[in-house]
């Protein structure tokens, strides 16, 4: 077990009682592994931790030992003598109330109440009132009236006077701390508060009769007080109403206790203490334990209001090394964007919204519970669009960073690391999930060289190619989880904001987060979303779900701040008499929505004094009416409509924002507008509050902004399909690029000059078209991927009978690449983005040959004709089996696509998706007939019925479920398997439905009434499976299982025709190798793949067993760079 090193402990709090150290170890923030190194005359044996960034010291009695002065005394010489650099102590347990119903005001104090020691008036914070001398004249006399203990550090006394200030909501500051540990268990319960009406008072009057006191029952947010004053500490225990009332009148102590006096002359302690009883024969120990919680959680409020004071590290600690050069050019190659600056821009284009609208994030329980509860790892924080979510997170990044500042050391790497991301989806840059761990890596490798190490282990073999290849996503997802758990680091926060805006790898992500929440107990995580993104994070046992829905009322108060900072800004309201009424109306309207309001307050800037009031009046409530609003007013514009439109819809399907210059290339304005700048601003401010401009860039304000446009005001936005415009933008980007490029466009001396010795001219002839040099074939490929209006469509057709398509020989992209393509590689190598131009080719090759995206799935057509391919991209495309040729592409499906299956009458297809939705499609128009929704996760596989009248489909969600093609109905959910279910297929009656899990069996179901009718343990997990066409057989990967054998095992399997290949593929005719090396025929090897060719799926054009021989030999292979290959052979076989 690891030494502890006594001197880096500053701060000691004594809990003398079993239960008051508990209640203190359930506090710390981390605990310490180890044990302190131990000389002659060492008695104690002290536990160790972390508390808001402080060093602390949990001390506490042996085992048997009384408690009280002499006890206390003891163990806080021990203390100090055991650790030199001790700054102050906490004496932190219970203590006796001492109320007084009848003075004026009365001091109503109650069990669970916290009391801390401060002087009042000429008594000390701290009595000892059995410590004095006997008088013949005055009788018994405290000696210096109390004053002969040290008084508590000044440190502590500041702390608490910060919050003491905050009174009467002071409990507001500790509470949060008291909810993380109510539930944790001691040794009789836990630290639940047994409730109001267990509290019962007595008092004695002069003829010492006993009474019960009336009191009347607090609110339930005022259940806790905080009483300041005098504490009398005694030996002995005070069981008798009529003494403690005379102490309590005599020296106006408000508590008594046991073990301050022995300890404030040897250390000079805060002393708090949570009421447990009253001083009297009622005494018990039933509140013991809630008090001791409620003073643990005041005295780390107490530890939060001081900064922590720096000692020496003396354990091994990262060094702060400088950047090498070699380090700066890896981190430029890793950097897409810096965090802090899009934290900035954020923060500029959030309005400086109020740290009264965030901050209350910061006190929440569940928050709390997330910094000091080590089995909570993740806080979710979900709520709908515009309710703050993004300026919550940027709290307490803010938060966090203070507390790490604190923590810093000079020469010294801190071993606290914080790293952070905001998605955006309306920025290409920062809406995919490879972006989320560039940027995390990026911010840990700035701030800590010495973690470098393990990015340049691989980048200096792979160079940037590391970041920019289809395996960077799982290439940087080492790389950073190495960076998580380097054994120096204590703690590691992420924060990643705006989940449901990454757009592209979300569910790899969602993997990712979820496995090192599980595999790294020191990272904590925070990330933020929408209510609807994958539900999989609340199935994790370490997560804490933080909906600000169910947190309304702090939502609402943020927003009435905010409504009440923005209004006291606009001028027309200065000394305005209807500025209460305004003020009053957005917060009826604003439904605790921040964008909203800053939305009407923009409006509002532009609006005559006398008609702000009207215009609130107008305003719709809600974000959607005020969105249709703005639609409204830009449709009324009489000469300028057509030009926002145009603005919107670029703007709207950009994958980054645009400059100014960009943009007005890309929309098609005249030029009349393009050609000044102030133009351009001038209509980007006519777009309905739609637009901001920071720093010359145009950006939507808001995700829900671009969700809106291109969904309930597409057809106004894109009145021909969103194609259309697609294919706007991709050709005037042609144009712009046609005109701009030419050899040598900078005018180098030297064209042999190092890329890093390049200036950009002042004034730049690529800065109209960079972002068409990067992006023009993402808009060509949408182009020819999207849905267009029937009149598109009619026009596609007609271009393409007239052999003018854009991507054909003598088509635009063909004259364009003859002419300027390497005008446009010298273009990208300028700014740096050869890698965009490389990825570029290779979608433009894949509209010819494949996808944009790994494939996941390929299936033949029951008729042999058709070869469909699904890929991660997102679409399927369906190919001519014979010529190769692409005859469709769908798309439409918001996640991976994972498996096609074709009906046997060829006229369906159907595709499964990662977001567990499945879509039936007409395979000769491609036009969608149905959705099927109901999966609770990702659907492994899907089958047709042979009569074309059912679909089966299997889910990770661990059931089958069974479909009416016709009406898209859910005819059946099959449950029972207790893993993700793999594959499905059905009897040639449709009468039985097999499927196989990840739980090493295979189940056979009757399709008609869902009941379970065979169950056959396996060895392995199948994911290839058929019915033999009587019905009595279960054709696998790995063997043929006879159903009538009832629940034979696949060990029976030895016992079948063909006993030497149980454990290997049972297909005869063509097939894949199990290494994916050969193609083989009747288990022979014929065709060797190369490893570039070796498929990440494949299909067989038809089954073909021993007694089914094969007649049509074609093999269809996907692979993960997006290519689909159809390989035809002799139907009877090599020769």
């Amino acid at each position: 077990m690891a030494e502890l090193d006594p001197e880096l402990y500053t701060v000691a709090w004594l809990a003398p009682l079993e239960i008051e150290a508990q209640a203190a170890l359930h506090m710390l923030d981390k605990r310490h592994q180890g044990r302190f190194p131990m000389g002659r005359g060492d008695d104690y044996v002290f536990q160790a931790g972390e508390i808001c960034g402080h060093y602390v010291i949990v001390a506490t009695l042996p085992a048997g030992q009384e408690y009280g002065t002499g006890s206390a005394a003891a163990l806080a010489s021990q203390v100090k003598k055991f650790f030199p650099n001790l700054w102050f102590g906490l004496l932190v347990g219970v203590a006796a109330g001492l109320p007084n119903p009848t003075q004026s005001p009365p001091l109503d104090i109650r069990l669970g109440d916290v009391l801390v020691g401060l002087p009042t008036g000429e008594s000390a914070g701290l009595i000892a009132y059995d410590l004095g001398k006997e008088t013949t004249k005055d009788g018994f006399q405290l000696l210096r009236f109390g004053h002969v203990l040290a008084s508590t550090e000044t440190v502590v006394r500041s702390a608490i006077g910060s919050i003491k200030l905050k009174a009467p909501k002071d409990a507001e500051a500790f509470l949060p701390y008291y909810e993380t540990i109510k539930h944790k268990e001691h040794s009789s319960g836990t630290f639940v508060d047994p409730g109001q009406e267990r509290d019962k008072l007595y008092l004695v009057d002069d003829s010492r009769i006993e009474r019960l006191v009336e009191r009347e029952r607090r609110p339930d947010d005022m259940r806790t007080r905080v009483w300041y004053g005098p504490i009398g500490s005694g030996e002995k225990l005070m069981k008798n109403a009529q003494k403690r009332n005379e102490l309590r009148d005599k020296y106006g102590v408000i508590g008594l206790e046991m073990e301050a006096a022995g300890t404030m002359n040897r250390i000079p302690v805060g002393v708090i203490r949570g009421v447990c009883d009253y001083g009297d024969e009622h005494k018990n120990k039933e509140w013991q334990p809630y008090a001791a919680a409620m003073a643990a959680a005041y005295a780390k409020a107490v530890l939060y209001e001081i900064p922590p004071k720096k000692i020496a590290l003396k354990e091994p600690v990262l060094v702060q090394s400088d950047l090498t050069d070699e380090d700066k050019r890896c981190l430029e190659h890793l950097r897409t964007t810096d965090p802090r600056d899009d934290k900035k821009r954020i923060e500029h284009s959030k309005g400086s919204l109020l740290r009264d609208s965030s901050d209350w994030i910061l006190k929440h329980g569940d928050f709390q519970r997330w910094q000091h509860d080590e089995e909570a790892r993740l806080l979710w924080i979900k709520g709908d669009p515009g309710k703050g979510k993004t300026m919550l997170l940027i709290a307490i990044v803010d938060e966090l960073e203070r507390r790490l500042k604190q923590l810093e050391q000079p020469h010294q790497q801190s071993t606290t690391v914080l790293s952070y991301f905001f998605c955006q989806g309306t920025n290409s840059v920062l809406n995919n999930a490879t972006a989320v761990l560039r940027g995390l890596t990026y911010l840990i490798g700035v701030r800590n060289p010495s973690l470098l190490s393990y990015l340049r282990k691989r980048y200096d073999t792979a160079r940037s190619k590391l970041f920019e290849d289809a395996n960077a996503f799982f290439a940087l997802s080492e790389i950073l989880e190495g960076m998580l758990r380097h054994s120096s680091l204590s703690r590691v926060y992420i924060v990643i904001d705006a989940l449901d805006e990454c757009v592209a790898g979300l569910e790899i992500l969602l993997n990712f987060i979820l496995r090192n929440t599980s595999e790294s107990p020191r990272v904590k995580w925070i990330v933020s979303s929408r209510n609807h993104v994958e539900q999989r994070l609340d199935n994790s046992g370490m997560t804490l779900s933080l909906e600000l829905t169910q947190n309304a009322e702090q939502v609402a108060d943020a927003v009435n701040a905010y409504i009440d900072f923005k209004i006291s800004e606009l001028p027309s309201l200065d000394n305005n008499v209807h500025k209460p009424h305004v003020r009053d109306t957005m917060r009826q309207k604003a439904d605790g929505t921040f964008l909203w309001v800053a939305l009407v307050v923009q409006e509002l800037k532009n609006v005559k004094s006398w008609h702000v009031l009207k215009v609130v009046n107008e305003m719709p409530a809600g974000l959607e009416e005020l969105y249709a609003r703005m639609i409204k007013y830009i449709q009324q514009l009489e000469r300028d409509s057509e030009y926002c439109q145009r603005v919107l819809s670029t703007v709207t399907l950009a994958y980054r924002p645009l400059r100014l210059a960009e943009l007005g290339v890309l929309s098609g304005l005249p030029n009349e507008i393009t050609g000044s700048m102030k133009n351009m601003r001038d209509i980007v401010a006519m777009c309905g509050s739609f637009l901001t401009i920071q720093d010359g860039y145009v950006y939507l304000i808001h995700q829900s902004v671009k969700d809106y446009l291109s969904g309930k005001a597409s057809s106004t936005i894109f009145p021909f399909g969103r194609a259309e415009v697609h294919h706007v933008i991709f050709s005037r980007s042609l144009q712009a690029m046609s005109k701009a490029l030419k050899r040598n466009i900078y005018g180098l001396a030297h064209l042999g000059a190092s890329i890093d010795e390049v200036k950009t001219p002042d004034k730049d002839p690529l800065a109209p078209i960079r972002y068409s040099c990067v992006h023009w074939v993402n808009h060509f490929y949408e182009a020819n991927n999207g849905n267009y209006s029937i009149y598109m469509i009619i026009l596609k057709i007609f271009l393409y009978v007239c052999r003018q398509d854009n991507l054909g020989d003598g088509g635009i992209v063909h004259k364009f690449l003859q002419k300027f393509l390497l005008n446009w590689l010298e273009a990208l190598s300028l700014m740096k983005g050869m890698s965009e131009g490389v990825r570029a080719i290779a979608k433009l090759e894949s509209l010819v040959t494949g996808h944009e995206g790994s494939v996941r799935s390929v299936a033949f057509s029951h008729d042999s004709k058709l070869l469909a391919s699904a890929s991660d991209n997102r679409t399927i495309k369906i190919w001519d089996a014979a010529t190769g040729s692409l005859q469709q592409t769908l798309a439409g499906h918001k996640g991976s696509v994972r498996s096609v299956a074709f009906s046997h009458n060829s006229k369906l297809l159907a595709s499964a998706s990662g977001n567990g939705t499945i879509k039936i499609w007409d395979t000769a128009t491609g036009s969608l007939q149905k959705t099927l929704a109901g999966h609770k996760d990702s659907v492994r596989s899907v089958t047709f019925s042979h009569n074309s009248k059912l679909l089966g489909s299997a889910s990770v969600d661990h059931t089958i479920k069974i479909w009416d093609t016709a009406t898209g109905s859910l005819q059946k959910t099959l449950a029972g398997h207790k893993d993700s279910v793999r594959s499905v297929a059905f009897s040639h009656d449709s009468k039985l439905l097999a499927s196989a899990s990840g739980d090493y069996t295979i189940k056979i179901w009757d399709v008609a009434t869902g009941s379970l009718q065979q169950t056959f343990d396996l060895d392995t997990i199948v994911r290839t499976m058929s019915f033999e066409n009587t019905g009595l057989y279960l054709d696998t990967e790995i063997g043929r299982i006879d159903l009538a054998a009832g629940t034979k095992t696949i060990q029976s399997l030895l016992r079948t025709p063909h006993p030497d290949q149980a454990q290997e593929a049972q297909y005869y005719g063509y097939a894949l190798s199990c290494d994916g090396s050969w193609i083989t025929w009747n288990k022979h090897n014929v065709l060797w793949l190369p490893t570039d060719y070796r498929p990440s799926t494949y299909a067989i054009s038809s089954f073909a067993s021993l007694s089914t021989p094969s007649t049509v030999a074609r093999i269809g292979l996907g692979y993960k760079s997006g290519r689909v290959v159809v390989i035809g052979f002799l139907d009877s076989g090599p020769s």
